[in-house]
C-alpha cells in the first residue's frame, strides 16, 4: 500500500477500546515508530533507521499543514520500540492504538522528520541534577527546507522542549508541558506543538 499520511493520533486502549491510562494502572511511556528501509537525517547511521513517528504517555495528536504528508512507499519496512509500564498491582492487557489520516500517495508535499533526541545521536536519556536545570543539544543541519510541524516529548519533571536556530538566536518551537495529576501521581498529560506553512525554515 502506499499512500501519504496527514495526521496521526496514538493511544493505549483496552480490548474494548477503552483508553488505558495511570488511573488505572497503564502508562504509555514510549513507542518510536521507524522505517528500516531509509536514513535517519540527523543520525544517519540508527540501527533504528528513519524515525518519523513517537509518542508518550502524553498521546500527542500530530496534523499536518493542508498540503503536507509523509509518503509511505511499498517498500517501506516499518518497526516499532515500545517501553509500557504499570502502575497497578494488578497485571493489564492493553494495545498501541494509531489512527491514520491519509491522503492519496502523492497528493501532498512530501516531509521529512528530524529526530532531534537530548541524548544526541547515542542514546535518548542524560543524567539529570537535583535542582532546576537545562540541558542542551547541538546539531549542525545537513538539509535545507520548511518546518511545518513539531512537538516536544519528556518525562515527569520536565517543564518544556525547545527547539532554536543557534546561528541567529531565534526560537523555532516550544513545547510546553502540561501537567494534571493521574493514579494519585503528577504526569504530563500534553506537550504543545507547533504547526504552519511554515513556521519556520533551516
Amino acid at each position: 500500500m502506499t499512500c501519504d499520511i496527514v495526521g496521526e493520533k496514538p493511544d493505549l486502549v483496552y480490548a474494548d477500546g477503552s483508553t488505558a491510562d495511570m488511573n488505572s494502572g497503564p502508562m504509555l511511556h514510549h513507542f518510536v515508530i521507524s522505517n528500516l528501509a531509509a536514513h535517519d537525517t540527523v543520525c544517519p547511521f540508527s540501527p533504528l533507521g528513519d524515525h518519523i513517528w513517537a509518542s508518550g504517555d502524553e498521546r500527542t495528536e500530530k496534523t499536518m499543514p493542508d498540503g503536507y504528508g509523509l509518503p509511505v512507499k511499498s517498500y517501506d519496512r516499518w518497526a516499532m520500540l515500545t517501553d509500557l509500564m504499570n502502575y497497578s498491582a494488578e497485571p493489564k492487557t492493553v494495545y498501541i492504538s494509531i489512527t491514520y489520516t491519509i491522503a492519496a500517495a502523492g497528493a501532498t508535499t512530501p516531509v521529512r522528520s528530524l529526530w532531534l533526541d537530548a541524548g544526541g545521536c547515542l542514546t535518548s536519556d542524560y543524567s539529570v541534577p537535583a535542582g532546576p536545570s537545562t540541558h542542551t543539544w547541538s546539531w549542525t543541519s545537513t538539509v535545507s527546507g520548511r518546518i511545518v510541524f513539531a512537538n516536544g516529548h519528556q518525562h515527569a519533571g520536565g517543564v518544556h522542549v525547545k527547539a532554536a536556530d543557534d546561528t541567529t538566536g531565534t526560537l523555532i518551537c516550544d513545547s510546553p508541558a502540561t501537567y494534571d495529576t493521574m493514579g494519585g501521581m503528577r504526569t504530563i498529560v500534553k506537550m504543545g506543538t507547533c504547526s504552519g506553512d511554515p513556521f519556520a525554515t533551516v
